[in-house]
């Protein structure tokens, strides 16, 4: 298997009995699932499984079929291939056999800087996309969260950039930006960014919530303490934040902005109960 007709062989044979192990897991409808700690626990264990399972075809497991490839083909064109089959046309997680394999090679870090900076920030994830732009977007992604497992400032300040320039209405590529910011420790930059912004937009509250969910420290509690003093036109999403984050200190705040909004009802000769978008703020 040296040439990339072979590749493609190998690398549809792996993905396809990857995703032929989660079709059982996708038509499951259990409602628990949906919650991100046992989703991840869920797909971890397939993806353990799958590893260690033989695949006829190849008379041997993933890893040792991935292992035995590479010794013999020591290619990260090969490698960077599977891995986009993974990113692309996978069912979950890319494998972290896989993922091994690719941070194996030493230019990693160059490619996904250069996949950064050729990355088009117009494609929006929300929108109708092209064959060939879902691909891209799926790659870029993909690339990001490797990220993660590579300690580089240098990396990171340039994923910061990139999520900077980001437009806000492309979610699907700033929340993996700072998905990956976050889980790198950039918690700091990320709250100097909200902080430092003008108006609480979509990225901003996108922002505030990934932080939200982090352990309590006295940075984070004062980031949305301070989000909540700007008494944004909606509250509704800062309220949901500040209570998610279940920080009792911020419950005076949340009170005092909410018989400001009550009386604000009253002052128009409505009610809470009154059916208007101002009573649907309210009871969120």
């Amino acid at each position: 298997m040296d040439n990339i007709l072979d590749i493609k062989y190998f690398s549809k044979i792996l993905t396809d009995s990857y995703a032929a192990l989660f079709d059982d897991f996708w038509s499951m409808d259990v409602e628990n699932l949906y919650e991100e700690e046992i989703y991840k626990s869920t797909v971890l264990k397939l993806t353990e499984k799958w590893q260690k399972t033989e695949i006829t075809e190849l008379g041997k497991t993933p890893c040792d079929a991935i292992r035995e490839y590479f010794e013999k083909n020591r290619s990260f064109d090969d490698a960077m291939f599977i891995y986009r089959d993974f990113a692309v046309n996978g069912v979950a997680d890319v494998p972290e056999v896989v993922v091994n394999i690719v941070l194996s090679f030493e230019n990693i870090e160059s490619h996904i800087v250069e996949t950064i900076d050729n990355m088009d920030y117009s494609l929006n994830g929300d929108e109708v996309l092209s064959n060939d732009e879902t691909k891209i977007l799926y790659e870029f992604v993909a690339l990001v969260r490797l990220a993660k497992y590579i300690k580089s400032d240098s990396l990171n300040n340039k994923i910061m950039e990139a999520f900077i320039k980001c437009p806000e209405k492309n979610y699907s590529i700033h929340e993996c930006l700072s998905e990956t910011l976050i889980e790198n420790g950039y918690i700091s930059e990320m709250i100097k960014f909200i902080e430092n912004a003008e108006l609480l937009g979509i990225k901003e509250e996108s922002v505030l919530q990934m932080i939200a969910k982090q352990p309590h420290s006295d940075d984070i509690y004062y980031c949305i303490k301070k989000c909540l003093k700007r008494e944004p036109d909606d509250c509704g999403m800062l309220f949901q934040i500040a209570a998610d984050y279940g920080d009792g200190r911020l419950i005076p705040i949340m009170r005092k902005i909410a018989k400001k909004k009550l009386a604000e009802i009253y002052a128009t000769g409505k009610t809470v109960y009154t059916k208007s978008a101002e009573s649907e703020e309210f009871f969120i």
